[in-house]
């Protein structure tokens, strides 16, 4: 009961800042999708919201703002970026849940 959430959205991407700016339940979202080159990964972050230019992904963790991070994983193998991007809402809305599980035990 509100411990271990997590909900699961294969969608195309979207303008997530617009949620991460209203109150919301969730703590943390994050946006995970693959690219072939650092062209792609500009395109992909900004149709969720993220203007950033290719010569700012130079490091695997990148602080883009104190809501926002992104991480990049490099697949030689398969010759693919892994982005991950980590959004932290402005405002979460605390869940009681938790509280009365305790209580009534």
């Amino acid at each position: 009961m509100g411990e271990g959430q997590g909900f699961l959205a294969d969608m195309p991407p979207a303008d997530i800042l617009s949620v991460v700016k209203r109150a919301t339940f969730f703590r943390q979202i994050y946006a995970i999708f693959e690219a072939k080159n650092k062209e792609q990964i500009v395109t992909l972050l900004k149709k969720i919201g993220i203007s950033i230019r290719s010569e700012q992904l130079t490091n695997i963790k990148i602080d883009f703002n104190p809501y926002t991070q992104i991480f990049l994983k490099y697949v030689s193998e398969q010759k693919i970026i892994i982005v991950t991007a980590r959004f932290l809402p402005f405002h979460t809305l605390f869940e009681y849940v938790t509280e009365v599980k305790n209580f009534q035990q």
